[in-house]
């Protein structure tokens, strides 16, 4: 167990220093191959074992796994590891609060399975899933989500593992929910609103109003991994109101860019869908702005009209789409991000990915 440990812990440390990351995949994997071999994944080991030896085995296996499903997403790496033993017990662990929020963290990376990982790797790879051997169904879909959306947890343990959780909860469903882009099954209206193309909108609200109390703290102290997190719920977001066409909810798409412009780290961040998402609300910004000055009202608000039932639990406004565009901290927003874009590069054109690739599904 010692040259477990030992290599679980130097993959900590080069994934946390520049230049370090293909070292720390290495340590990580050498992990695994200890890990399994093992046999931690199969519950008949744990049978001859101590209470104490099975809280201890458990935790471990689960931090690796989370560990190992965190890299597959950023790296394009295979999985290995599956959710297959049960989870620890929390009043068996000598901080039973702690311990809690980890198991919830768990839940967030257990509830897809393994051939989800894999469909996205194939996804970040190759730009689609055509080569996948494993496309998701709707009623799998609705399942995770709604395992997703039961995941809760106190603030009991300190505003840094609430951070954790929660991020990895909502970064999760925009996972789950790209990828259901991607396999084409989404719907204009459902009962489930984790099938809509609008339920990007709902993951962001939640996130927000989750996290509004965390303080600066909370943020900075989960490293550069939260912004990742992040940018990627803020991805879901604008490829929502790309399907949708409905620009009232750029507010809530600018409010999650800010966070990641505010605690970005240049370590992690993945640049291409940075840049792709600050083009996103500067265009959408300047067309909502010449619709205005032009009186175009009609247009306007039919670009505002959402193509789905109330049963998508969307946030409501409190004001009209033209006083939202006329309020002062808005416009202020806006003109601040798009004065920022224009001193770093003249704006080019830009070919939204989604508008070509993906076809909105209408069934």
């Amino acid at each position: 167990m010692d040259n477990v440990l030992i290599s679980f812990l130097l993959y900590i440390y080069y994934v946390n220093i520049r230049g370090g990351m293909s070292c720390g995949l290495m340590y990580m994997k050498e992990a695994i191959n200890f890990t399994q071999l093992m046999k931690l994944h199969d519950p008949k080991v744990y049978k001859s074992k101590s209470p104490r030896e099975i809280h201890i085995l458990t935790k471990f296996y689960y931090m690796l796994l989370i560990s190992e499903r965190y890299m597959c997403i950023e790296e394009n790496l295979p999985v290995c590891l599956e959710h297959s033993i049960p989870l620890p017990v929390a009043e068996d662990d000598d901080d039973p609060v702690r311990m809690r929020g980890f198991i919830e963290l768990v839940k967030s990376f257990a509830a897809p399975n393994r051939s989800f990982f894999d469909t996205l790797v194939n996804y970040y790879s190759n730009g689609n899933i055509s080569h996948s051997s494993w496309v998701p169904k709707r009623p799998w879909i609705v399942q995770v989500q709604e395992n997703l959306n039961s995941i809760e947890f106190a603030h009991a343990s300190g505003q840094t593992q609430y951070m954790n959780v929660m991020s990895s909860k909502h970064w999760m469903r925009s996972l789950v929910w790209n990828i259901s882009l991607r396999s084409h099954i989404l719907l204009e209206c459902s009962e489930h609103g984790s099938l809509t193309f609008a339920y990007p909108v709902c993951i962001a609200s939640d996130f927000l109003n989750d996290t509004k109390d965390c303080s600066d703290f909370a943020f900075e102290s989960n490293g550069p991994g939260l912004c990742v997190k992040i940018l990627e719920i803020a991805n879901g977001v604008a490829d929502s109101i790309n399907q949708t066409n409905n620009i009232a909810y750029i507010p809530i798409l600018q409010a999650i860019f800010d966070l990641v412009s505010k605690y970005r780290n240049d370590i992690a961040m993945p640049q291409n869908i940075y840049t792709k998402v600050q083009n996103f609300l500067l265009l959408k910004s300047r067309y909502t702005t010449k619709a205005l000055n032009l009186g175009n009202d009609e247009e306007l608000r039919s670009a505002f009209s959402m193509k789905c039932s109330n049963d998508t639990r969307l946030p409501t406004l409190s004001m009209s789409p033209e006083g939202l565009f006329h309020d002062t901290k808005y416009i202020k927003s806006f003109e601040e991000n798009n004065d920022r874009i224009a001193e770093e590069k003249e704006l080019k054109a830009i070919t939204y990915e989604s508008d070509d690739e993906i076809p909105g599904d209408k069934t």
